[in-house]
């Protein structure tokens, strides 16, 4: 008679129904069936959990336990994790101090909130008595304690609390289960010292001579990708596909493996049939089948997060996520496949990137997220979320800055590069007490006898430009980085790309003989075609440094006979005195580069591009242009308008209309001043560089890489346009600020600020109001858009770095002209900051904080500054960043 479904059969299910539904999921289990096993844990469940009205269940934990310790086991998806909450959270009250309810429980909740604090719960699994698990629940209890361990060495392989809690279990279990621990707890020692070669686990000596001797070759050749020793890694690899047979276990993880890594080795074979053999395999073996399908469940979450464009929507399904791409990195270790274990690192990392839109949760999740950017090699200094989980790590007490920082170094040479660019991102946060420890692994990494690096030099070079510049008596740091410096001289890629400016600062920072060395392998380099590019290092460098100057001149005197050196010698020569000067022929080397460049874009098939690099304005403004030389703008004008013009030329481009528009001449004003218009309500539709762009002015957004870079060479040159002819620029402006200010964007309140002040120095007292309102909506307009993509921040910081520039000036430099406030316009610009500094004080964005750190010592030296100024400016001088600490210093 078959079983129906009575009032008495659900609370009281027939006992020969469970034993066999649990005697045919321990088959399952073993075998590896984990679709199965989710199957008939699902049919146990479903009668096991509460009803409708929330009944509590009348079975024993004992006889379920089972269904609830495989289905996390094998968790797929949010289905299974759901039904088992259902039942844990109806286990009647005398059941719930029993200790299996606790270790449920404990396995439940590590995987629910995977990136919660985990220290409760592993001091109360480690006082356990375990006197709940014997040989008859043998697979099951192996299995849940085996989950336990592995959750907690996923969460931190390299701590050695996992290790105490397999050796405690093992110690108290029966022999069955304490076997399989132990296995369990060699097997993840062993993956720890080969994944992470700095752990240093302990492994049985027996253990490792009865591993298949397919496990042991896999895990040598781990071991030379993890080194990156590609060369090494490639004769392994045809050994090892030499003995590994088509049937073994281990021919998918080591075909994943030898896929992964074709682009390290210098021998690819084809991959089709590859291809094709691994897709039947995983088809036949039901450890792979399992796999495969966690993959793409994980895969479509991803696929849905990313159409879901709301970060405050999704929230379980990106949790949902982080889970299973911790459960796919726990099973991938189960089978020894490397390649799906740095796979699952990857899907954690974007998880975890996708939990971190939460701005409440920022915090919480910094360190895993940093963390997962490294180990799964995806680390973009590029990505503004990184950047801005970088600036979170400034508010970490200094002692766990340090631990972390320390724990990235330990990383193995896999991720080096990665390590690097984290590294250039923290740069000037780094503790002082560090700086050698990190020097000294900066030189290990560049010495590192591997290709890591195929274009310029790494970021854990260039990024010591900021470092020298901003700490206090950085001359230790000069020495100990000296031979990595002449190393960067002697490069030729380092000339052009050196974002932090690592060689000027070094010539100005370092003590005299090192600078001398470098100066001189910088100018003794054999003549190439990037002359130019040391020749602008030198100059930068000697500008500041009379003893440098005195010491490498006749080097200079000796070098290439191009007209920039020329020019450049009689500019120091001349030490700044009478410029600009006379000299026709660098103002043709000038407008020659001017025009091919302009010439260039203008003649482009949208499909290559030449590089150009631009001349800087210090360079423009110090010869004397005539109206005769000017007939190039137009050209210009065209070049910007072009819809083939790249991104990073659009700024050089309007630097050399501010530089002509800046020389005080009349021509061609009228033609820049109209473009300039043009821009600012419908800016320049280059080549895919600006999406989602609607004018006017106060809708202007900017969308495509390097934004800020764009910003500032549009407000430099609508600065240049008022300076040299203010009555045109304040008809469009005052049309602009009645009519449109009020909504205008945050990203156009650094432009208004820089005209506003010129246009309330002119003004007479009956208007003083207007500009006092303008300016108390301006910074309000700052604050909108830190609240709206907290902490990003860029346009607040260059607004208060520009505002402390109008206020008590230091010496500038022809190329450096602000409008200057006067005493009153200072006054009532720091009444109206006071009210806004004590949210700005601990903003973020440490340029912000940087911003405000130079604005508030600017309003002190002009004795403008209060009691209030003086006790932020207290607690700036504390701050993690050396760029905040120099700017209260007032250097």
């Amino acid at each position: 008679m078959p079983w129906t479904e009575t009032e008495e059969s659900m609370t009281v299910p027939p006992s020969g129904a469970f034993l066999y539904l649990a005697s045919r999921a321990r088959e399952a289990h073993q075998s590896g069936d984990g679709a199965l096993v989710n199957h008939l844990c699902s049919v146990a469940i479903a009668r096991a959990k509460p009803d409708q009205y929330g009944k509590p269940i009348s079975i024993p934990l004992d006889d379920i336990r089972w269904a609830l310790t495989f289905s996390l086991y094998w968790m797929l998806d949010e289905y299974m994790l759901t039904l088992s909450r259902q039942v844990l959270d109806s286990v009647p009250d005398p059941w719930r101090s029993s200790e299996v309810y606790r270790f449920l429980s404990a396995a439940q909740t590590l995987i629910e909130q995977s990136l919660s604090d985990q220290t409760v719960i592993l001091e109360d699994l480690s006082k356990a008595r375990l006197d709940w698990v014997h040989e008859n629940s043998a697979v099951e209890d192996l299995a849940l304690l085996s989950l336990l361990v592995e959750l907690t060495w996923y969460r931190n392989p390299t701590r050695d609390s996992w290790r105490r809690l397999a050796v405690h279990w093992a110690e108290k279990c029966p022999p069955l289960v304490s076997s399989g621990l132990t296995e369990t707890l060699n097997r993840l020692s062993f993956q720890s010292n080969v994944l992470f070669p700095t752990t240093g686990n302990a492994v049985d000596e027996k253990w490792l001579r009865a591993l298949p001797k397919e496990i042991q070759m896999l895990a040598d050749a781990w071991s030379l990708f993890i080194d990156c020793k590609h060369t090494e890694l490639d004769n392994a690899l045809q050994s090892l596909c030499a003995s590994v047979p088509f049937e073994s276990p281990y021919s998918v993880p080591l075909f994943y493996f030898h896929h992964f890594t074709r682009f390290s080795r210098q021998q690819i074979g084809p991959q089709e049939p590859g291809l094709t053999r691994v897709e039947y395999l995983s088809g036949t073996r039901p450890l792979e089948t399992f796999k495969t399908r966690l993959e793409e469940n994980l895969r479509t979450v991803r696929l849905n997060l990313w159409e879901q464009s709301d970060p405050t929507k999704g929230a379980m399904r990106r949790f949902h996520g982080f889970r299973l791409a911790m459960l796919y990195g726990i099973h991938a270790a189960r089978l020894w496949d490397l390649a799906s274990w740095i796979s699952s690192q990857q899907h954690e990392y974007h998880m975890a990137l996708e939990v971190s839109r939460f701005p409440d949760q920022r915090v919480e999740f910094t360190e895993t997220l940093l963390r997962q950017a490294v180990v799964s090699r995806e680390f973009d200094p590029k990505d503004r979320r990184l950047v801005e989980s970088v600036w979170e790590l400034d508010f970490f007490p200094n002692e766990k800055r340090l631990s972390f920082i320390r724990d990235c170094l330990e990383q193995p040479p896999f991720v080096w590069n990665e390590v690097s660019e984290l590294l250039s991102v923290i740069s000037d946060a780094i503790p002082r007490e560090m700086i050698l420890e990190i020097i000294s692994w900066c030189r290990s990494l560049i010495d590192y006898p591997f290709p890591l690096f195929t274009g310029p030099p790494p970021a854990a070079l260039s990024f010591w430009g900021r470092i020298i510049c901003s700490y206090e008596e950085p001359q230790d740091i000069c020495k100990a980085l000296h031979g990595q410096v002449l190393r960067a001289a002697r490069d030729q890629r380092f000339w052009l790309n050196d974002p932090h400016d690592l060689l000027p600062n070094y010539l100005w920072k370092a003590p005299l003989e090192n600078a001398i060395e470098v100066a001189q392998q910088l100018l003794g380099f054999p003549s190439t075609d990037m002359d130019d590019y040391r020749l602008d290092i030198i100059y930068r460098a000697l500008q500041q440094r009379d003893d440098l100057k005195a010491a490498v001149i006749q080097q200079v005197r000796q070098f290439n006979n191009s007209p920039l050196r020329r020019h450049m010698l009689c500019l120091l020569e001349r030490n700044g005195a009478d410029l600009p000067i006379e000299n026709p022929e660098f103002k043709d080397w000038c407008k020659g580069r001017i025009t091919l460049q302009a010439t260039e874009i203008l003649g482009r098939d949208g499909k290559t591009v030449t590089h150009h690099t631009g001349l800087s304005t210090g360079l423009l403004e110090s010869v004397r242009w005539t109206e005769g030389d000017l007939t190039l703008t137009e050209i210009i004008v065209k070049a910007v308008n072009s819809p083939h013009v790249t991104v990073s030329e659009i700024p050089a481009l309007w630097n050399y209309l501010k530089v002509f528009v800046s020389c005080g001449l009349t021509s061609h004003k009228e033609t820049v001043r109209e473009a300039y218009i043009k821009w600012t309500t419908a800016p320049p539709t280059g080549s895919k560089l600006f999406q989602g762009v609607h004018g006017p002015l106060s809708t202007l957004h900017w969308s495509m890489p390097g934004p800020e870079d764009i910003e500032l060479g549009l407000l430099g040159l609508g600065i240049a346009l008022y300076q040299a002819e203010p009555e045109p620029m304040e008809q469009f402006l005052e049309t602009w600020v009645r009519d449109r200010f009020i909504e205008m964007s945050p990203k156009a309140s650094a432009l208004l600020f820089y005209l506003s002040v010129g246009l309330e120095e002119r003004a007479g007292a009956s208007r003083i109001g207007r500009f006092e309102v303008i300016w108390r909506t301006l910074l309000a307009n700052c604050e909108r858009e830190a609240s709206k993509d907290a902490p990003r921040g860029h346009v607040l910081a260059r607004l208060l770095k520009q505002m402390a520039s109008c206020i008590l000036p230091r010496k500038q430099k022809p190329s450096e002209r602000f409008f200057h406030l006067s005493r009153r316009g200072s006054k009532r610009l720091a009444e109206i900051l006071r009210i806004r500094s004590s949210q700005l004080v601990l903003h973020r964005n440490p340029d912000v904080r940087s911003g405000l750190a130079r604005l508030l010592s600017r309003l002190e030296k002009a004795g403008l500054g209060g009691s209030e100024d003086r006790s932020f400016l207290k607690i700036l001088k504390r701050d993690p960043r050396a760029r905040v600490r120099k700017e209260t210093r007032g250097e």
